[in-house]
Protein backbone atom coordinates (compact mmCIF):
# COMPACT_ATOMS: atom_id res chain seq x y z
CA UNK A 1 0.00 0.00 0.00
CA UNK A 2 1.40 3.40 -0.93
CA UNK A 3 1.59 6.36 1.41
CA UNK A 4 -1.13 8.02 -0.69
CA UNK A 5 -3.42 5.00 -0.25
CA UNK A 6 -2.85 5.04 3.51
CA UNK A 7 -3.58 8.79 3.65
CA UNK A 8 -6.79 8.20 1.69
CA UNK A 9 -7.79 5.40 4.07
CA UNK A 10 -6.97 7.63 7.04
CA UNK A 11 -9.17 10.42 5.65
CA UNK A 12 -12.07 8.04 5.10
CA UNK A 13 -11.68 6.58 8.59
CA UNK A 14 -11.51 10.04 10.17
CA UNK A 15 -14.66 11.22 8.36
CA UNK A 16 -16.56 8.07 9.31
CA UNK A 17 -15.49 8.46 12.94
CA UNK A 18 -17.55 11.64 13.17
CA UNK A 19 -20.76 9.91 12.01
CA UNK A 20 -23.36 8.25 14.25
CA UNK A 21 -24.55 5.69 15.31
CA UNK A 22 -21.65 3.32 15.89
CA UNK A 23 -21.15 -0.41 16.17
CA UNK A 24 -18.61 -1.75 18.68
CA UNK A 25 -16.06 -4.38 17.69
CA UNK A 26 -13.57 -6.55 19.54
CA UNK A 27 -10.36 -6.23 17.51
CA UNK A 28 -7.28 -8.41 17.94
CA UNK A 29 -4.10 -7.25 16.19
CA UNK A 30 -0.87 -9.21 15.82
CA UNK A 31 2.20 -7.59 14.26
CA UNK A 32 4.93 -9.56 12.48
CA UNK A 33 7.58 -7.27 11.04
CA UNK A 34 10.14 -8.87 8.72
CA UNK A 35 13.17 -9.98 10.75
CA UNK A 36 15.50 -8.30 8.25
CA UNK A 37 13.78 -4.88 8.50
CA UNK A 38 16.44 -2.25 9.29
CA UNK A 39 16.30 -0.84 12.83
CA UNK A 40 15.69 2.74 11.62
CA UNK A 41 12.73 1.64 9.50
CA UNK A 42 11.35 -0.44 12.38
CA UNK A 43 11.62 2.56 14.75
CA UNK A 44 10.01 4.89 12.19
CA UNK A 45 7.15 2.43 11.55
CA UNK A 46 6.42 2.08 15.26
CA UNK A 47 6.42 5.87 15.72
CA UNK A 48 4.00 6.31 12.80
CA UNK A 49 1.80 3.53 14.17
CA UNK A 50 1.71 5.16 17.61
CA UNK A 51 0.75 8.53 16.10
CA UNK A 52 -2.10 6.99 14.09
CA UNK A 53 -3.40 5.01 17.08
CA UNK A 54 -3.40 8.25 19.08
CA UNK A 55 -5.43 9.96 16.31
CA UNK A 56 -7.95 7.11 16.15
CA UNK A 57 -8.27 7.20 19.95
CA UNK A 58 -8.95 10.95 19.89
CA UNK A 59 -11.60 10.38 17.20
CA UNK A 60 -13.28 7.74 19.38
CA UNK A 61 -12.59 4.89 16.96
CA UNK A 62 -10.41 3.11 19.50
CA UNK A 63 -12.30 3.05 22.80
CA UNK A 64 -9.97 0.77 24.81
CA UNK A 65 -6.70 -0.96 24.02
CA UNK A 66 -4.69 -3.58 25.93
CA UNK A 67 -1.26 -5.07 25.23
CA UNK A 68 -0.89 -8.84 25.33
CA UNK A 69 2.26 -9.45 27.41
CA UNK A 70 5.03 -11.37 25.69
CA UNK A 71 3.56 -10.79 22.23
CA UNK A 72 3.62 -8.14 19.53
CA UNK A 73 -0.15 -8.03 19.84
CA UNK A 74 -3.04 -6.15 21.38
CA UNK A 75 -6.77 -6.42 21.84
CA UNK A 76 -9.16 -3.51 21.89
CA UNK A 77 -12.67 -2.19 21.66
CA UNK A 78 -13.09 -0.19 18.47
CA UNK A 79 -16.23 1.53 17.18
CA UNK A 80 -17.31 2.65 13.73
CA UNK A 81 -20.56 3.36 11.86
CA UNK A 82 -20.09 0.23 9.71
CA UNK A 83 -17.76 -2.65 9.03
CA UNK A 84 -16.55 -0.80 5.93
CA UNK A 85 -15.63 2.22 8.08
CA UNK A 86 -13.85 -0.06 10.54
CA UNK A 87 -11.96 -1.63 7.63
CA UNK A 88 -10.84 1.84 6.47
CA UNK A 89 -9.64 2.67 10.00
CA UNK A 90 -7.67 -0.57 10.20
CA UNK A 91 -6.16 -0.02 6.74
CA UNK A 92 -5.05 3.45 7.83
CA UNK A 93 -2.64 1.92 10.34
CA UNK A 94 0.96 2.22 9.08
CA UNK A 95 1.71 -1.40 10.07
CA UNK A 96 -1.44 -2.70 8.31
CA UNK A 97 0.52 -4.83 5.83
CA UNK A 98 2.38 -6.58 8.68
CA UNK A 99 -0.72 -7.39 10.75
CA UNK A 100 -3.03 -10.30 11.26
CA UNK A 101 -6.37 -8.89 12.42
CA UNK A 102 -9.41 -10.62 13.90
CA UNK A 103 -12.66 -8.66 14.28
CA UNK A 104 -15.85 -9.61 16.10
CA UNK A 105 -18.95 -7.40 16.12
CA UNK A 106 -20.32 -6.90 19.63
CA UNK A 107 -23.96 -6.71 20.72
CA UNK A 108 -25.48 -5.49 23.96
CA UNK A 109 -25.94 -8.24 26.53
CA UNK A 110 -29.46 -8.61 28.02
CA UNK A 111 -28.11 -7.86 31.50
CA UNK A 112 -26.93 -4.37 32.23
CA UNK A 113 -25.23 -3.50 35.53
CA UNK A 114 -26.07 -6.97 36.82
CA UNK A 115 -29.83 -6.56 36.22
CA UNK A 116 -31.85 -8.47 33.66
CA UNK A 117 -33.52 -6.24 31.08
CA UNK A 118 -36.85 -7.03 29.45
Amino acid sequence: MTTFDQADQAGQADQAAREQPRQEYLVRLRVALPPDMPAEERTRNYAQQRARVDELSELGVIDRLWRLPGQMANVGIWSAPSTTDLHHALMSLPLWTYMTIDVEALATHPTVDGRATP
